[in-house]
């Protein structure tokens, strides 16, 4: 899971760029899809964040987990 994370961020690193010259430009209507797209990646990456806690919670073996 955490390779598919580190690929999306990856491609996301390439492509805000872009996404914002454009939207610079003057393509406003490209506006509303970045905001949308940040409201998303900000619910998946807090989901994430729980799930690996509650992971965390449930196997107390490997306290490091539970630290970080």
């Amino acid at each position: 899971m955490m390779k598919i994370v580190f690929y999306y961020n990856l491609a996301l690193f390439i492509i805000h760029p872009i996404l914002g010259l454009t939207l610079l430009n003057g393509n406003t209507w490209i506006a509303p899809i970045i905001s949308a797209h940040e409201i998303v990646y900000k619910a998946l990456f807090l989901s994430l964040g729980v799930l690996a806690i509650k992971e965390g919670v449930q196997r107390p073996v490997n306290s490091e987990i539970r630290v970080r």
